[in-house]
């Protein structure tokens, strides 16, 4: 048996969030050759489920929340691993006390914090990359598109959501102080990672793709060198660590491209075909 774990965003994924005609086939064209295909993403298993699984109707093992889920094939939830929510609540404190984007995952839900400074928030973080009103209003688009498709919460169902296990925290800010400060003084608590810019993703402290790979390997026992992992950001890192055989997109980091035994084409242009036919050709 053969698996290829492959991350979603600016990995397998197009700019609009879906599977490319050729990626698709290469997805297909593997499974038809009994060797298995397992998302592996920061992105909840609803959202997964709603945007990809039931849209190309795929039933593949998810590794969901960068790994605090693992789903199998029929939607069984195989392991969880929740926050501690004593120290979740100190970091949704922080995020309080300085007014930032934050996301909470549950069992079965996902929300974003409601904030008066909103525009001001987007408006930051349109900013990061260039002072064109219009590049920045782009991208105050795409970040208020990305984060706030989910319901949103206020202060009075902050401890309703509580009251459910809370699988993951995502912050999202253009204040990198306040990103520093939480990985300096959290990291013995929390798996902290970044997928993109100006985020951060919290888990459990024992929680990363790295270990969820290991663990349905052990599942559905398979050699390590018949394991490949494809990816492009620093929460990928564990995961290329993991499998026999780290592949990175070429738009990955600096990090990611470093502990891959070769890179591939970029997200955009179907690096995931191009590493699908290597394994389907045997050079791999």
């Amino acid at each position: 048996m053969k698996i290829v774990f492959t991350d979603l965003d600016k990995t397998l994924l197009n700019d609009n969030h879906l599977i490319s005609i050729q990626n698709l086939e290469t997805i297909h064209d593997l499974m038809n050759h009994d060797i298995k295909v397992c998302f592996a993403s920061g992105r909840s298993y609803n959202n997964i489920k709603e945007l990809l699984l039931d849209r190309y109707d795929l039933h593949i093992p998810v590794i969901s929340l960068n790994g605090a889920q693992i789903y199998l094939e029929d939607g069984t939830l195989l392991k969880k691993d929740p926050l501690n929510k004593k120290d979740a609540k100190e970091i949704i404190q922080i995020c309080e006390e300085n007014k930032l984007i934050y996301v909470l995952s549950s069992q079965n839900k996902t929300y974003t914090r409601s904030l008066d400074n909103l525009m001001e928030n987007l408006y930051h973080l349109g900013k990061m990359k260039s002072d064109d009103i219009h590049v920045i209003l782009k991208g105050m688009q795409i970040y208020y598109d990305i984060f706030y498709h989910y319901p949103t919460f206020d202060d009075k169902l902050i401890d309703d959501i509580l009251k459910d296990d809370l699988y993951k925290i995502e912050i999202v800010t253009h204040k990198n102080e306040v990103l520093n400060m939480i990985k300096h003084q959290y990291s013995n608590k929390f798996y902290i990672a970044s997928s993109a810019d100006a985020n951060l993703e919290i888990n459990n402290i024992h929680v990363n793709k790295g270990n969820a790979i290991e663990y349905l390997m052990n599942y559905y026992q398979v050699d390590n060198h018949n394991v490949y992992g494809i990816g492009d950001n620093d929460n990928d890192l564990e995961m290329l660590q993991s499998v026999g055989h780290p592949i990175a997109v070429l738009n990955a980091t600096n990090k990611v491209k470093e502990k891959a035994e070769f890179i591939v084409s970029s997200y955009d242009d179907d690096g995931f075909s191009e590493l699908g036919k290597r394994i389907l050709n045997n050079e791999i």
